[in-house]
């Protein structure tokens, strides 16, 4: 850290104030405290923190785990390792949540072919672990220093708000909106080759902004290259991330379609005849069951 971010960080008239728990902010006291930073922590209900922090005060609300957004930013160079750490620390919760899911589908993978939904909701608890665990490895130094200001960020970003929320939304809508209006979905046939769109044109654009991130971090911070002498390079993987965008715009246009179908024509359902039929039952299982054999 230059001598100007650390005059700037370490400036008392600042007085950044973060709100905390409370044992989290005496550990950050002692931490400020030894680093030699004024840090002015207060621990108030939102409701009481203007009184609390008066009149002429500002109140910075940032996570330490939001703080691996700014390790290039002229903040401390403990509050930068806080947030690596919290951050690599992020694949606790992300593991148990993926194990949870892998147990509770346990046994139940053959439902993927029949229910539409679920194979909508799979692909976005899979797109989950993987841009969480992406996004903790971004949070490391090295990485951080590679691929920041590149359009490995950008491509993170739409791994997060564009695979995982929208397949967490086509399967929300998939399964809510044929119950709501008592009717089948108007075309599973079309759901599934809407999903086959959806899942290539996302890989080819995602690869594409992945692929001109490590080309772009690695010229400017191993070869020394100008921003403008990387961008003819890119061409090739801009031109892939057309091809997946336009994939992309037929299956949503393929999703919509077939959600104002199922509103308007409301397909009934189709009961089936099903014979019940009286299974034979052993003698033994009849008597651990507490009953007799007819």
């Amino acid at each position: 850290m230059s001598t100007r971010c650390r005059s700037i960080c370490s400036q008392p008239a600042l007085h950044p104030r973060q709100d905390f728990s409370a044992a989290a902010l005496a550990i950050a006291r002692e931490i400020a405290q030894s680093a030699g930073v004024t840090v002015d922590y207060v621990e108030s209900d939102v409701y009481d923190a203007p009184e609390m922090l008066g009149h002429n005060a500002f109140d910075l609300v940032y996570t330490g785990v939001g703080a691996h957004h700014l390790l290039w930013a002229p903040i401390p160079y403990w509050l930068k390792t806080i947030a690596v750490a919290e951050s690599f620390g992020m694949v606790i919760p992300v593991l148990a949540f993926m194990f949870n899911i892998l147990l509770t589908m346990r046994g139940n993978w053959s439902h993927l072919r029949s229910s539409v939904p679920l194979l909508y909701a799979i692909t976005g608890w899979a797109s989950y672990i993987l841009v969480s665990f992406q996004g903790s490895n971004e949070a490391l130094r090295g990485v951080n220093e590679l691929t920041h200001f590149t359009q490995y960020v950008p491509g993170h970003a739409h791994l997060a708000l564009l695979f995982f929320g929208a397949s967490t939304g086509i399967a929300g809508a998939y399964y809510i909106i044929p119950r709501v209006f008592n009717c089948r979905l108007f075309s599973r046939r079309l759901a599934r080759a809407q999903y086959g769109f959806y899942v290539i044109g996302f890989a080819a654009f995602f690869l594409g902004f992945l692929i001109s991130g490590l080309v772009q971090g690695s010229s400017w911070v191993h070869l020394g290259l100008p921003v403008w002498a990387v961008l003819p390079g890119l061409r090739p993987y801009m031109a892939l991330r057309i091809m997946g965008g336009a994939l992309l715009v037929v299956s949503f246009v393929m999703f919509a379609y077939n959600t104002i179908a199922t509103i308007v024509v409301k397909k009934p359902f189709v009961q089936p005849d099903i014979a019940l039929t009286t299974l034979p039952v052993s003698r033994g299982s009849a008597e651990l069951a507490g009953g007799d054999v007819a």
